[in-house]
């Protein structure tokens, strides 16, 4: 597992239900600032520079605000709360509140120490646990303000891929920020980053849903009091269960597909919007690597993945990453135009993931060339196993003349 990362993190803008109306309408940089945009190398300067402090941003603490603004208020659930992280040891602790307008507010203490997750509901008065690798599904209240950029080793390779513009400088809850802008069909990313510390101490993802509210539907993470620490201690990341409270012990995750069973048949699209189908590649191996750019683990695997891919393209091998698992502030495609990988990338592949088993990520399958799963492992840092067992699914379907 990669040290420098954060475990499990999406940033997820819920915007589920509404129609995205006029992509291809110019992005809205012009709105934040009377500046004058400048050249790319001075976004490029801030996100370098960004990129550094937010590396060595390991440990610490901040507190967060997450809302929704325009059209996108009516489907976002406010959070505010307090994180703590390690991201050297993947331990999360997060107490939250959550509430739409009017409604009374929910609170949680959720928690990961790297061997069990758990999630305190005040409002419910229940205590559920889970082995570390289903945190995702426990530590869901507090996610949202949870920054997948701290402690990570490339936090920003896809909004460099992406041409940003600087925007000039925005003054957040006392703080001068260097503003850039990442644009995507027309909408995007923006960032604010102090110009003391140049760590983001704002993002805002846009959708340009209506042409009356143009730069307005979006939602907003806020961050302050951020502290970075020299060491966090076992007692950071624990909770206290209250007496009384009912405890939910959720089961182990179902395991993944058995080798030697037929895999399941997909189809899935590229970023172009080309159709990819499993059963269309008969007679070749077909790799599956289940990844999301929030998750370290599966970004240190990827360059022995492109080895793989580079290696063995040309006996007939299809190596796919399957993205899953993203919020909409996730850019899969960016980042892997940034690292250069050239194996194939499938989007939207959580309906796969679950048929599949796939529980955490990175999830690898191999299928060999009758469509019979021949290798499955989850998580990384057994990329030699791996190519292994690619290599003789090539060399058993030479000796079948598939």
């Amino acid at each position: 597992m990669a040290k420098r990362s954060l475990l499990l993190i999406v940033l997820i803008a819920a915007v589920a239900g509404v129609v995205l109306l006029r992509r291809n309408r110019p992005s809205p940089e012009s709105q934040i600032s009377p500046v004058a945009a400048a050249v790319d190398e001075k976004a490029l300067g801030v996100l370098n520079q960004a990129e550094a402090a937010c590396r060595s941003f390991v440990r610490g603490s901040y507190e967060a605000e997450y809302v929704g603004d325009g059209v996108v208020a009516a489907t976002t659930i406010p959070v505010r709360g307090t994180v703590v992280f390690d991201a050297g040891t993947e331990r999360i602790r997060a107490s939250v509140t959550r509430a739409k307008k009017g409604e009374t507010e929910r609170k949680y203490d959720l928690m990961t120490d790297g061997v069990q997750a758990v999630q305190l509901d005040h409002a419910g008065k229940a205590h559920a646990s889970a082995p570390h690798q289903m945190a995702r599904y426990l530590l869901g209240p507090g996610m949202d303000i949870v920054v997948q950029a701290f402690g990570s080793d490339d936090p920003f390779q896809a909004e460099k891929a992406r041409k940003p513009k600087y925007e000039g400088v925005r003054n957040v809850d006392g703080t001068a920020c260097d503003v850039i802008f990442v644009s995507r069909g027309g909408e995007g990313t923006r960032w604010f980053f102090g110009q003391a510390d140049h760590l983001p101490r704002r993002m805002e993802w846009v959708f340009n849903l209506f042409s009356d509210k143009e730069g307005k539907d979006k939602a907003v993470l806020t961050l302050s009091k951020i502290e970075p620490r020299a060491s966090l201690a076992a007692a950071d990341f624990q909770i206290s269960v209250p007496e009384g409270y009912l405890e939910n012990r959720m089961a182990a995750p179902e395991p993944l597909l058995a080798i030697g069973t037929p895999a399941p048949d997909w189809e899935l699209k590229t970023p172009q919007g080309q159709v990819v189908r499993l059963s269309s590649m008969r007679g070749q191996v077909v790799v599956m690597d289940f990844w999301a750019t929030w998750c370290g683990p599966c970004k240190a695997a990827m360059p022995k993945v492109q080895e793989l891919h580079a290696e063995l393209e040309s006996r007939g091998v299809r190596v796919f990453g399957v993205n899953c698992m993203e919020g909409p502030g996730g850019d899969p495609e960016g980042y892997m135009k940034g690292k250069k990988y050239t194996y194939g990338l499938l989007m939207d592949g959580d309906a796969v993931a679950r048929a599949y088993n796939v529980s955490g990520i990175p999830t690898f399958y191999v299928i060999d060339a009758q469509g019979v799963i021949v290798h499955s492992e989850i998580g990384g840092g057994s990329e030699k196993q791996l190519a292994d067992a690619v290599r003789k699914a090539v060399e058993t379907k030479g000796e079948k003349g598939a």
